[in-house]
Formats: structure tokens, C-alpha cells, sequence
């Protein structure tokens, strides 16, 4: 069956999936997922074009859940539980960086147009962005049709201008749709910051099990962190009153980097390390020798790949993790 895709608002093939996960599976270029009704279940239109934002947001920087090309499956539920498997995104986790105000969402925008026009002679239409992107922007209603869409496009694009963080290279009388833009070089120089701004934390976050029988590690995490001149955090430890997701979510993103214990097998931290690397952070993954080398505990492939500490004690792993932190995080 074909139709409009309520996320990339193109028409393709859409197929039913009730048998598994509730789903209706979008199948397009974009839109590579599996969403489960619960993201719509007893939510207004406004909400619902939010969560479809976010959703094609999320998919433009992961195209896939892995290298084997699995959909991502998207739900929806309050809860501070990280899903069981890696595939399966909640919503309501990614709805915590939404650019509920003009300020954040044009910031969105500017690290948006900067991944998709990285060179300075890069150009740009709305019509285009429209287009090709049309969530990425996070506009407020795709449904509204195309002309109102553009139209509040153009009114962003307007602030971007007057902020001189674009430029007009090529103006199309009537037609602002087809005006070419490009960033200026005060927009290139916002981007850097809104890029730079928690690379000058003193803080790492620390993503692993709080079952006892792996405290020593967490102790040699916290031991390591400190000689290395930074402040080791972990969620745990953290006074709050709030749910546990957010305040994970704010510290990883306020950390210089994320230190994570594969010895011992926890989908939080997996969870909390892809979010980590989704914002561009510095994972340094470590794992005791007697669990790497064991085919059946061994972390999962995906990320055994990786560079990794491999460690056979205490003593042997704080001298490498101290090393590996110094070595590939600069201390500001």
C-alpha cells in the first residue's frame, strides 16, 4: 500500500506489521524504522508532529541500528528504563532535547545546515530544504500544507539573516522559496561554539553496572578520572528528584567524555554510550582480559571492534584508562 509517510511526508510503501511490535513499518530512503502506536496513543496533533520531528531527527543521524541494516523500533512510554535491546528507542527519552523555544531551535538549525553544507561555498533553497529535509527543522506542522510550511521556513530563515547567520547569494524576485543562502562566517563561528561548548568540561561520566560485585571497578573508574585532572560523575551518586533518563541525558551531555565497563553486561550502559557518541562525545570502552577473551560473555560484536582498554587488574587498568584519558581528552 502507498501513501504519504507522516515522517518524511513523501509518498512510498507502507506496510502494516500488527503482528510484530503493533507497528507500521515505513519503508523509504529517510525513514528506515518501525513505529509502535504508543508514540500517537492519546496525543494532540501538536504533540504528534513533535514526536514525528524527533523521530526523523534521530533517523537522519542513524540510519540504521547497525551495520546489518536492522529498523529501529520507536515506543513510547514514561519510564527510566533504558529499552532491553539497542533497536528499540523511546520517544519520550528523545523528546528531552527538543527545541521547545527559538533560541534552541535555531541552534538545531545551525548545526543542522552545517552537517548538511560543511563547506563555505556551499549554497542553499528553502525549497530544497523543504524538500529533502523537511523535519529537520523541526517545523511546526507538515500538515499544514506545503505553502504554509515554506512560508514558516522563510520566517526562520528571515531571523537566521537578520542574526547574520546566512547570507542571500542569489535572489529570486517572488519567489523567496527559490532564494539561494549560505552560511556567513558569524554563522560559522556560532556553529563552532554551540559545537564547542561542553568540550571544555572537567567532567566524565561514567556508564556501567551498580551490582556489587563490580564496585572495584567503579572505584578504579573514579581513581583514574581524578589523576587524570577531571571529576568522575555517575548517575548513582547524583542527588535529584526528577526522572533518572533526563538527568542522565543532561550529565552525558555536559561531560567531556564517557568512560564504559564492558566487563560486566549492562544494556544501560550501551544505551548511554550511543547517546554519547550520537552527541559527538569521546567513548573510552574498557573491559577485564578474562571476559574478552570468553566467546560467551564477551561484549557485542558491534562494539568489540572498537579500541578498547583491555585490562587484567586492578592496578593494570587504572594505569591505561589514566594514559588513555590524558592521551585523547585535553584537559582545558
Amino acid at each position: 500500500m502507498e501513501q504519504k509517510c507522516p515522517i518524511c511526508n513523501k509518498k512510498h510503501e507502507i506496510i502494516d506489521d500488527v503482528n510484530e511490535f503493533n507497528t507500521k513499518v515505513y519503508k523509504c530512503q529517510k525513514t528506515k524504522c518501525k513505529i509502535h502506536e504508543s508514540v500517537f496513543y492519546g496525543i494532540d496533533d501538536a504533540e504528534k508532529e513533535k514526536r514525528l520531528n524527533a523521530i526523523y531527527n534521530f533517523l537522519y543521524e542513524h540510519p540504521f541500528a547497525d551495520k546489518h541494516k536492522t529498523y529501529w523500533r520507536f515506543f513510547f512510554e514514561e519510564t527510566n528504563n533504558a529499552p532491553y535491546e539497542h533497536y528499540n528507542i523511546n520517544v519520550f527519552h528523545l523528546m528531552h532535547n527538543y527545541p521547545y523555544n527559538i533560541e534552541k531551535r535555531i541552534n538545531a538549525i545551525l548545526l543542522a545546515l552545517n552537517k548538511l553544507y560543511p563547506t563555505i561555498a556551499d549554497s542553499f533553497t528553502i525549497k530544497d530544504l523543504y524538500t529533502n529535509h523537511p523535519r529537520l527543522f523541526y517545523p511546526e506542522s507538515l500538515s499544514m500544507g506545503e505553502e504554509k510550511v515554506i512560508k514558516e521556513f522563510v520566517s526562520i530563515y528571515s531571523i537566521l539573516s537578520k542574526l547574520d547567520f546566512i547570507e542571500l547569494r542569489a535572489k529570486v524576485q517572488g519567489e523567496p522559496e527559490k532564494t539561494e543562502y549560505a552560511l556567513t562566517y558569524e554563522g560559522l563561528k556560532k556553529i563552532n561554539e554551540l559545537m564547542q561548548d561542553n568540550q571544555n568540561s572537567n567532567k566524565i561520566f561514567i556508564a556501567m553496572s551498580f551490582d556489587q560485585d563490580v564496585e572495584y571497578i567503579e572505584l578504579a573508574f573514579k581513581e583514574s578520572i581524578a589523576d587524570a585532572g577531571f571529576q568522575p560523575v555517575i548517575i548513582k551518586d547524583k542527588e535529584h528528584n526528577n526522572y533518572i533518563m533526563p538527568e542522565i541525558f543532561y550529565e552525558i551531555e555536559n561531560c567531556a567524555a564517557i568512560v564504559m565497563d564492558l566487563t560486566k553486561p549492562n544494556f544501560g550502559a550501551y544505551y548511554e554510550a550511543g547517546y554519547a557518541l550520537g552527541l559527538k562525545k569521546q567513548v573510552i570502552a574498557c573491559c577485564k582480559e578474562t571476559t574478552f577473551n570468553n566467546s560467551k560473555i564477551k561484549p557485542h560484536f558491534d562494539i568489540s571492534q572498537k579500541s578498547m582498554i583491555i585490562w587484567k587488574d586492578e592496578a593494570d587498568l587504572k594505569e591505561k584508562l589514566t594514559k588513555r584519558i590524558k592521551y585523547t581528552i585535553n584537559v582545558k
